[in-house]
């Protein structure tokens, strides 16, 4: 298992889970997969998130406050409320990612 600073742990979490929101979709995310792939323990993950819609709330704000289009977009499809709240034009950019990637 990885070894972390304690700050560090919290944004190991969020920064694994925004990758594998990437490459796997962010509400496909399992919370052994992402133990295994940020190297820590079901515990923490539990400790800082309730529960696996309290992660995917968390990661749908970061995408938001970060920009990430591509997950964005994903909360789009979903129907996800955090991202049907993003700007306009922040939406409007993930809905024409998700169009990109239909063609």
């Amino acid at each position: 298992m990885k070894r972390y600073e304690r700050g560090d742990r919290y944004d190991a979490i969020i920064e694994t889970a925004l990758q594998l929101s990437e490459e796997l979709g962010y509400t496909n995310i399992k919370r052994d997969q992402l133990c295994e792939a940020a190297g820590v323990s079901k515990g923490l993950v539990n400790h800082h998130f309730k529960d696996m819609a309290g992660l995917r709330e968390m990661i749908m704000q970061t995408a938001v406050d970060q920009k990430l289009e591509a997950i964005i977009a994903q909360g789009l499809a979903a129907g996800d409320p955090i991202a049907q709240a993003a700007p306009q034009a922040l939406k409007k950019r993930s809905a024409m990612y998700l169009t990109r990637l239909k063609k």
